[in-house]
C-alpha cells in the first residue's frame, strides 16, 4: 500500500509541474500579447531587424515552455499508468 502512496505522490508532484510550466508558459505569452500593436510602415531596416530579433527571442523563449510542459506532462502520464497498474494489483 505503500507504493500507492508514494505513487500518488508523484502524480500529484508531476499535476503541479504541470501548473507552473502552464503558468510560465501563460506568463510569457501574455508579455508577447501586451507588447504587440500594429507595424508602423514608416520603420527602419534597422529597427524592424531589431523587432525581429526581439520576435526570435521571444518565439525560442515560448517554445521552451512548451517542451517542459509536455516533458512534465509525459512524466505525468507515466506515473498515472505506473499508479493504475498498481490500484490494478491484487492486494
Amino acid at each position: 500500500m505503500d507504493n500507492h502512496w508514494q505513487t500518488l505522490a508523484e502524480v500529484e508532484s508531476s499535476i503541479a509541474g504541470c501548473l507552473a510550466s502552464l503558468d510560465r508558459y501563460e506568463a510569457a505569452f501574455s508579455k508577447v500579447l501586451a507588447e504587440g500593436g500594429p507595424i508602423a510602415p514608416s520603420y527602419t531596416p534597422e529597427v524592424w531587424d531589431a523587432k525581429l530579433a526581439i520576435a526570435t527571442q521571444t518565439t525560442d523563449d515560448v517554445e521552451q515552455l512548451l517542451a517542459e510542459q509536455e516533458g512534465v506532462w509525459q512524466r505525468w502520464q507515466e506515473t498515472l499508468a505506473n499508479w493504475r497498474g498498481l490500484v490494478k494489483q491484487p492486494a
